[in-house]
């Protein structure tokens, strides 16, 4: 079964976006299973501080620097998901490999975020009856 990435980039919000990037860079810039992604884990690092810089300068407003801000935030996300595309590749041998990257498994990311709904608890108890 190849391994699947999970992704909640877009439900978070910025300051959590530049935080998870963040974390991506330096899980992968610590591991050398990772060297063969570097050249793109530098660009996502360089783009990261190009986004924080023109989050700092549409704060004053300004529909330019607002484009900026958005275009530098779509960039970003954007080298986020080949990365993510890449790791899934390297972890059909070794899934241990995901985490090691920064990035969640996606089978492990949905049993967290579904382990205590409604209807999971509801199936949970009807199992047990």
């Amino acid at each position: 079964m190849i391994p699947s990435i999970a992704l909640p980039f877009k439900q978070m919000k910025v300051s959590q976006q530049i935080h998870f990037a963040k974390n991506i860079v330096q899980k992968m810039n610590a591991d050398i299973r990772f060297r063969a992604l570097q050249p793109t884990v530098l660009t996502l690092n360089t783009k990261i501080q190009e986004w924080q810089i023109a989050i700092t300068n549409a704060q004053n407003g300004g529909k330019i620097k607002t484009i900026k801000k958005i275009e530098k935030g779509l960039t970003v996300r954007d080298l986020i998901f080949v990365l993510a595309f890449e790791i899934e590749i390297m972890a059909e041998e070794n899934e241990s490999l995901i985490s090691a990257s920064g990035f969640e498994n996606k089978r492990e990311f949905a049993l967290f975020q579904n382990a205590f709904s409604t209807k999971g608890v509801e199936e949970l108890l009807v199992a047990m009856v």
